[in-house]
C-alpha cells in the first residue's frame, strides 16, 4: 500500500490531497489542480508501508497571477 498526502501550509484547509493506492501493481499519473490564494509552500509525504519507507519534499509555489474571479 501506498499512501500520498500534499499539505498547502498557508490555507485555511491545508489538507489539499490524501490519497491511498492499494494495489502495487498500478502506477497512477495523478494532475491535482489546486487553488492557492497566496505563495506558500506545499509539503508532500509519500509512504510505502510495505517496506517501511516515507519520503517527505517541499517545494515553494509563488502566485504570479490570480484566477479568482
Amino acid at each position: 500500500m501506498r499512501i500520498l498526502h500534499a499539505i498547502a501550509t498557508a490555507n485555511p484547509a491545508p489538507e489539499i490531497l490524501d490519497l491511498e493506492i492499494r494495489d502495487p501493481a498500478l502506477a497512477p499519473e495523478i494532475q491535482p489542480r489546486i487553488r492557492l490564494a497566496e505563495d506558500q509552500e506545499i509539503v508532500v509525504d509519500l509512504v510505502l508501508l510495505s517496506n517501511g519507507t516515507a519520503r517527505e519534499a517541499c517545494i515553494r509555489v509563488r502566485i504570479t497571477e490570480g484566477s479568482c474571479l
